[in-house]
């Protein structure tokens, strides 16, 4: 089964080309992209529009090896640009007045907004500690992980919390049942 993703989830990773590479760095990346993507971004990326995830995979890789030293380590940043470009506009009230969990549970509930298999499941396994399973997901890509897990670390920074840790417990691409996230902060 096909998992798809919406436009909001590629246009933060297309703004943060725009602003930090330059005109041969956009086409660099462009012709890194499939034909069918390439045209869809060319005639514009719409916000509330389904893509597949593929696409989403496909400029995070081409940003990070046009950008970065294509050891995805680039993920990290393009990640909480993502997180910023999304939760400073629409969610930021829940900054205001919401705790961590409060917010990391409201984000599990968004889950299924961005992508169209998954939900993520919050439990909280101590003081200031959270765990975040990814379940009925495809086995993901390492890009999506690493997507998911910076975008959670940004996520919690947002809420002022301090030394923030994400560990991605289990994987998928591993062969375990489903992705695990450990999450802990000061």
């Amino acid at each position: 089964m096909d998992v798809n993703t919406k436009g909001t989830t590629i246009l933060p990773r297309w703004k943060y080309l725009n602003e930090k590479g330059t005109p041969e760095h956009i086409e660099k990346v462009l012709a890194l992209l499939t034909p069918e993507f390439r045209a869809e971004i060319q005639s514009g990326i719409m916000q509330n529009k389904w893509y597949p995830l593929d696409y989403l995979i496909q400029l995070v890789r081409a940003v990070d090896q046009v950008l970065g030293k294509g050891d995805l380590a680039l993920l990290r940043d393009m990640a909480h640009y993502s997180a910023d470009y999304a939760l400073n506009s629409v969610y930021k009230v829940f900054f205001k007045i919401g705790s961590p969990e409060f917010i990391i549970k409201k984000a599990s509930r968004v889950f299924s907004q961005y992508y169209s298999m998954g939900q993520l499941a919050v439990s909280q396994f101590g003081p200031k500690q959270i765990r975040i399973d990814l379940e009925g997901f495809i086995v993901p890509p390492p890009e999506f992980c690493l997507s998911v897990q910076w975008w959670i670390e940004k996520t919690m920074l947002l809420t002022g919390c301090k030394e923030v840790m994400v560990e991605h417990i289990y994987c998928r691409a591993k062969h375990d049942d489903k992705c695990v996230f450990g999450l802990r902060w000061r």
